[in-house]
């Protein structure tokens, strides 16, 4: 070694692309999820789900087997014409509003601001 570092440098470089690598893998495999969902494709789903598996990100790996673990509902996601999407509107309310008036406000004026239908 010559004392000039340039050794480590190339490590880190390299260590660097190889995640710069991993961010684009996991974007791609995001998008194409998205993808899927929207266009409701349980098929390419499957095909994703194998790919995923071999994912170099262990953050998607782990997501991979999140979804094997309850494929049917997954599948159900596809297939069933129903979202969760109205309910979890309304927890986001609450919970935003239980958090703007926590210490400040008596129980009726929360239930009012909970029943307000603004």
């Amino acid at each position: 070694m010559d004392g000039s570092g340039r050794g480590d440098r190339v490590q880190c470089g390299t260590h660097l692309r190889g995640r710069r690598r991993g961010k684009h893998e996991v974007r791609r495999h995001a998008r194409e999820f998205l993808g899927l969902m929207d266009r409701r494709w349980p098929r390419e789903f499957d095909r994703w789900l194998t790919r995923l598996s071999t994912c170099s990100a262990p953050e998607m790996r782990s997501f991979a087997s999140s979804l094997r673990s309850d494929l049917a509902a997954v599948r159900a996601a596809f297939t069933l014409p129903w979202s969760n999407g109205q309910t979890e509107g309304h927890v986001n309310r609450l919970t935003f509003l239980k958090r703007q008036m926590h210490g400040r406000a008596s129980v009726a004026l929360i239930r009012l601001r909970v029943l307000d239908k603004n």
